[in-house]
């Protein structure tokens, strides 16, 4: 039976594309993100990132002992042996001048733990090399999340520039009563700032995707991965990643495109054309391409490979033309002098680790990017109202861990504030009598107990607060209130 076991652990090892060295070196690979005022402080953010989690992962779970004095004492120098290398994976200066950068850190595990007990620290590597290769795995596919979800950010304000418009129109003719008409389209155009967001993105999953060897591996191990297929400057690519957290993340910032593509202001005002509400996007949850089998099925390697998720973002061509028709008296008309276009730039700020919706004289409202919760094919991401409250207190996302369950205020602020922008990719239904909601912290005491309520999208842009049992299961969105007066 031991040598059973034996085989089976021998096996799991052999099979991973990861390199140790078997005598000494106990090494790990950690990808990492961080930002800061320049490059160099924010690969510093991320450095001690990397040495944060080697030693929670594989050394202490208590990584407390990782002081201010200890992070600052040498712990992630080259020189010190702890990081042996690290690789710059994708950076970006983003239009608020601060730094956002990826990278992926050989950690010495070994040398890691030498170097805290030399502070004083006792401390020892826990398990052996098998133990450690299936905690690099594990580390691997947590990590993938969190990068992801740092490079919505890095990305976000920049796709807000990254379009040219022009705006074509017919003549007026009479539509009905005495009012004209005339019709017409604007037509959306990728300039060169796409190439920031369209590079980021590629450098960061290219990075973090699992090499040819590394899928081998999984599959032998039965182990699911995923496909995201891309398109940039005309060339193809795709990458495979290990967590549907992961597909979760990408599939939200794929649905902000028409929120992007809509970031323009007619003069005068245009009334309801297609894809827009008076000039503002109308927001479209991407629609589900596996059925009940979102995404899990549809992104395994065997299934829709061939089909282009993302957007070729390449400078040149019409991506997108959006059609009007605009209605005007006699009078109106003989003051018209034809239709302007004006990109509106940055309308939604990426800031504290999320969407910066709002606040007040004292505080800031910040949105987390994507519902949390773990994905059910049942359910998709729904929880009952314990979990909810639960789940937004151990979130842990864009290097903050303070998110909190929002009051009904707060979550009906932030989606009124982000649907009719195209942002956030908010989950409703058209259905006023079957549609789920978002849960809120706030309660409200009714004859049969006390409910929770819930903030519910309808339709295109509408929101609306009702009541429902804390067992029901709703959507989760995490929020930020942060006090002004905290932020250095």
């Amino acid at each position: 039976m031991k040598n059973y076991l034996f085989a089976i652990l021998s096996f799991l090892f052999l099979q991973t594309n990861i390199s140790y060295s078997q005598e000494v070196s106990k090494d790990v690979t950690i990808t990492t993100t961080g930002s800061g005022e320049s490059l160099e402080k924010a690969t510093q953010v991320a450095l001690r990132s990397a040495i944060t989690q080697a030693f929670g992962s594989f050394i202490s779970a208590k990584t407390e002992v990782l002081n201010d004095e200890l992070v600052s004492d040498g712990i992630t120098d080259v020189a010190s042996g702890n990081i042996k290398k690290y690789e710059v994976l994708s950076s970006a200066n983003l239009p608020n001048g601060t730094w956002a950068v990826t990278i992926k850190s050989l950690v010495s595990t070994d040398k890691l733990a030498s170097f805290i007990q030399a502070k004083g620290v006792s401390v020892e590597i826990q398990g052996n090399l098998y133990a450690i290769n299936i905690k690099q795995q594990l580390l691997e596919a947590e990590n993938e999340p969190k990068v992801i979800a740092e490079m919505i950010g890095v990305c976000h304000e920049p796709m807000q520039t990254a379009f040219n418009y022009s705006i074509e129109s017919t003549e007026p003719k009479l539509a009905y009563g005495e009012k004209y008409s005339i019709d017409g389209a604007v037509k959306v155009q990728a300039n060169a700032n796409i190439y920031i967001p369209a590079d980021y993105f590629i450098k960061t999953l290219s990075g973090i995707s699992l090499s040819t060897g590394e899928q081998e591996s999984y599959k032998k191990l039965g182990k699911e991965f995923f496909s995201i297929p891309f398109i940039s400057r005309n060339k193809s690519y795709i990458f495979r990643l290990r967590n549907v957290e992961s597909i979760l993340l990408i599939k939200s910032y794929l649905s902000n495109w028409q929120g992007y593509i809509c970031g323009f202001n007619t003069t005068p005002s245009l009334k309801n054309p297609i894809g827009m509400v008076d000039g503002k996007a109308i927001y479209e949850p991407l629609n589900t391409p596996g059925g009940e089998d979102w995404p899990t099925e549809y992104f395994k390697p065997s299934a829709g490979e061939e089909s282009i998720l993302a957007y070729n973002l390449t400078p040149g061509g019409i991506l997108d033309t959006k059609k009007f028709s605009h209605k005007m008296s006699l009078e109106e008309l003989s003051n018209f002098n034809g239709f302007s276009v004006n990109p509106k730039g940055v309308v939604s700020e990426f800031k504290y680790g999320g969407y910066l919706v709002g606040g007040n004289k004292e505080y800031f409202l910040v949105a987390a990017v994507y519902d949390i919760g773990k994905y059910s094919r049942s359910y998709g991401k729904s929880m009952d109202w314990k979990k909810a409250d639960l789940a937004c207190q151990e979130l842990s996302l864009n290097g903050y861990s303070d998110w909190t369950l929002p009051t009904s205020e707060q979550l009906e602020f932030t989606m009124k504030t982000l649907i009719p922008l195209g942002f956030g990719n908010f989950l409703g239904s058209n259905d006023l009598l079957n549609t789920d909601g978002y849960w809120s912290i706030s309660e409200k005491q009714e004859q049969t107990g006390v409910f929770a309520l819930v903030c519910e999208r309808i339709g295109k842009t509408e929101c609306r607060i009702r009541s429902y049992e804390k067992t029901n299961n709703n959507y989760v969105r995490p929020i930020r209130w942060i006090k002004k007066a905290s932020i250095n």
